[in-house]
């Protein structure tokens, strides 16, 4: 079986629901951002990437700069800004969950490049093309 991986619950904001397949033709901008601003949009991801390679070794040719993040284009994630606008919904989980990681053993901020789609309340939330309601997402307080 494939492993599972679960998420940390403050990394993830999962209001947004998974919408890869609906932002063909949304509007988008590219951007850059460190990876301490990205969130996960779903709770668990597999320990492998579509294509059968596994994580860790994304992980591994980060480390050992075989892949610049700020660079390559596999890395180039997609993105819709939070409804406070402090940080970034993520749709390539397994990438990010890569990032996060490399980020652990780095002193500087690691920074990747984003398509940042501007999302149409329909698309925003599932439920809302049922219930016309959009649920926020989960911003932090500022003290």
């Amino acid at each position: 079986g494939t492993e599972v991986i679960y998420l940390d619950a403050d990394e993830v904001d999962d209001s947004i629901g998974s919408l890869e397949a609906q932002l063909i033709g949304v509007p988008h901008k590219i951007t850059a951002a460190a990876v301490s601003q990205l969130r996960y949009t779903q709770r668990s991801i597999t320990g492998e990437f579509e294509d059968g390679k596994t994580l860790q070794r994304l992980i591994e040719d980060l480390q050992d700069e075989r892949v610049n993040p700020l660079t390559h284009d596999v890395l180039i994630l997609d993105a819709a800004q939070s409804s406070c606008g402090t940080y970034y919904m993520i749709f390539n989980n397994r990438r990010l969950f890569c990032l996060k990681r490399f980020q652990k053993h780095m002193p500087t901020d690691v920074v990747v490049r984003m398509r940042v789609y501007n999302l149409p309340p329909e698309l925003a939330d599932p439920k809302a093309r049922r219930s016309g309601h959009v649920r926020p997402s989960k911003c932090p307080r500022i003290s």
